[in-house]
């Protein structure tokens, strides 16, 4: 319970280390030094917590048959979720902003540990203590949801069908598979938003 409590809290400090930035506390060299620090602890923590555990069972081919599947489920989902919504949800305008302030490495350090840090709270830490197929799905996706969208909407909708698609991804291949996938799709967006 401890080890839930303490990811529950690493969003957290993953925002105050750009907060720290762009508050003028730390320069960008500290900034990247401790997201760098920040990440190598979590995949050693990741690395602690699996040993005697099942977390990273499947072959690299079923990820990858995976990852390219669900990559194209959430896009699909996507597209469908923006043809019915004319705005962005408070999680993506926040986003937006937050691009443009601080360095783009930084940023995609940010994006990297956010969906490495979520994959581990929802997708397994959460995971392990519910029971049955779609239990995990349905709780994992909808605090997956809320914890990017507050209010009942569209965009909560298309968190928590991007949450049952990180899930079934969960599911079908291992942690290490949602996390590739999570962090996937952010860079995916992070990249095309650079295009526009």
């Amino acid at each position: 319970m401890l080890r839930l409590f303490l990811f529950y809290l690493l969003p957290f400090l993953n925002n105050y280390l750009l907060l720290a930035y762009l508050q003028g506390m730390i320069g960008k060299e500290i900034l990247v030094t401790l997201q760098v620090l920040f990440l190598l602890n979590l995949a050693c923590e990741i690395y602690r917590f699996s040993r005697g555990r099942d977390l990273f069972t499947s072959c690299w081919k079923k990820r990858l048959l995976f990852l390219a599947l669900g990559l194209l489920a959430m896009f699909l989902l996507s597209l469908v979720m923006t043809g019915l919504t004319s705005g962005t949800s408070h999680n993506q305008s926040n986003l937006l902003f937050l691009q443009d302030l601080i360095p783009w490495y930084a940023f995609l350090l940010f994006l990297i540990l956010a969906s490495t840090i979520e994959e581990c709270l929802y997708r397994q830490l959460i995971w392990e203590r519910l029971n049955g197929r779609w239990g995990r799905l349905l709780v994992t996706s909808f605090f997956f949801a809320f914890a990017h969208e507050v209010s009942l909407s569209l965009s909560f909708l298309l968190y928590f069908g991007l949450g049952l698609i990180l899930g079934f991804m969960r599911q079908e291949t291992d942690l290490l598979g949602a996390i590739s996938l999570h962090i996937t799709w952010n860079l995916l967006l992070y990249f095309l938003l650079l295009l526009m």
